[in-house]
């Protein structure tokens, strides 16, 4: 019989689309797990017991080629597939109220309150968590606006580092905005965070913000976070 070939994510049967899961070179969290693999049989060797079984031999080119020998039919079911397109979709928003927060350094979930659409119904609004369908690569973006109150103390030039970050049980994404006191009483700061991630099936994933303040010497007095959006899509070929 042929000699097993050594799995690759370039050949058959791991070939994965460029870009997406195993072959996404930008990702420092890919790997070979157990959800991806199925079970599959060379398509030459089933077509010749079909063709052998009932009597009859072949012969043709095509057949004996090379290329034809190389394909894979995996044997799973209809629900056991590589996502072809874009699905698993979700989009939740933080709009209908603005939580204020005295308490700095510290790591915030952000609490969402309104879900714009949902493939699957895997966002939770009580625990603010995405629940991963099935694994595969996710694309993961979060957005937020937040007001920063300066202490009375606070002077112009001061500053405070504001971090959004999308979390589970791998690195997804974060991002650090350092705000400036001016004259102003009140700073906007506005930060987008975004990157895509290998996930097993049912990990948890989260938004979360803080505030980084001088410990020692405050100079925030409060924050408000007047919007926040989480969106979620599960790449082709994940």
């Amino acid at each position: 019989g042929d000699a097993i070939p050594r799995l690759s994510a370039d050949q058959q049967p791991l070939t994965a689309q460029a870009g997406y899961g195993i072959a996404n070179a930008n990702s420092t969290v890919n790997g070979l797990y157990s959800e991806m693999l199925k079970p599959a049989i060379k398509l030459r060797t089933l077509i010749d017991l079909i063709i052998r079984t009932n009597g009859f031999y072949w012969e043709s080119n095509f057949f004996a080629s090379s290329l034809f020998g190389s394909i894979y039919m995996t044997l799973a079911s209809e629900t056991e597939r590589v996502v072809s397109t874009v699905e698993n979709t979700c989009q939740v928003d933080l709009d209908l109220t603005n939580p204020n927060y005295t308490i700095t350094n510290l790591y915030h979930i952000v609490p969402f309150d309104t879900v714009n659409y949902d493939d699957g119904n895997n966002f939770s609004l009580a625990s603010d968590t995405y629940i991963t369908p099935q694994g595969g690569t996710y694309t993961l973006e979060a957005r937020a606006n937040i007001s920063i109150d300066w202490a009375i103390g606070a002077a112009i030039g001061d500053t405070a580092v504001v971090e959004l970050r999308i979390i589970s049980n791998v690195a997804v994404a974060s991002v650090q905005v350092t705000a400036t006191k001016t004259a102003a009483v009140t700073t906007f700061v506005s930060l987008v965070t975004q990157g895509s991630a290998l996930f097993g099936q049912s990990d948890a994933v989260q938004v979360v913000q803080r505030v980084i303040d001088d410990q020692a010497s405050p100079k925030v007095d409060d924050y408000t976070l007047s919007f926040a959006r989480f969106t979620v899509r599960q790449a082709p070929g994940g």
